[in-house]
């Protein structure tokens, strides 16, 4: 059994499994209230396993009031930094986004 950093190989595909079903979970139970709240609509491909759910224009519009909100706080957030600190975040947006990839890759 091979180690990266200390860890088992194995464990941390069982931990990434794990994480990616507890995700998967979290986001099929959101499902429920989205549709209730108006937002969309829930359907599935013949696999009770799978669901998708069509947005309406109220849950385009709140998704889109979402990402407007969480981009505010960012830029207050950067903008409260040290120039040094902004410097050394764009510097590293490269590795992040490589992170990023990796990250999504491990989850397939």
């Amino acid at each position: 059994m091979s180690t990266e950093g200390g860890h088992s190989s194995e464990g941390s595909h069982t931990r990434r499994v794990f994480l990616r079903r507890a995700a998967s979970a979290a986001a099929i139970a959101a499902v429920p209230g989205a549709v209730v709240a108006g937002c969309g609509e829930a359907g599935g491909a013949g696999d009770r396993r799978t669901v998708s759910l069509d947005l309406s224009g109220q849950g385009a519009a709140a998704v889109t009031r979402w990402h407007r909100v969480n981009q505010d706080i960012i830029q207050a957030a950067l903008a409260d930094l040290p120039q040094r600190d902004r410097a050394a975040l764009r510097d590293a947006a490269p590795a992040l986004r490589d992170l990023t990839a990796s990250i999504d890759a491990q989850a397939d």
